[in-house]
């Protein structure tokens, strides 16, 4: 898992922080990826369409964006 850093300041004093929404989406986004792949080997042969399948996989992951 990457682990986003924020670097800012002055270059004699520079501070960090960590990027914790970034890794929550990354994470989240991997999960919806799986239970897509899932959802695909279970259903994907009543799905035929590939519009549909685009469009579920459009929905779900524009909760992210």
């Amino acid at each position: 898992m990457t682990i986003p850093i924020r670097i800012h300041g002055e270059w004699a004093k520079p501070q960090f922080s960590l990027v914790f929404d970034d890794v929550l989406r990354q994470k989240a986004e991997k999960e919806i990826d799986r239970g897509l792949d899932k959802l695909e080997e279970k259903y994907g042969d009543k799905i035929k369409d590939e519009k549909t399948k685009d469009a579920i996989k459009g929905v779900l992951k524009g909760f992210f964006n």
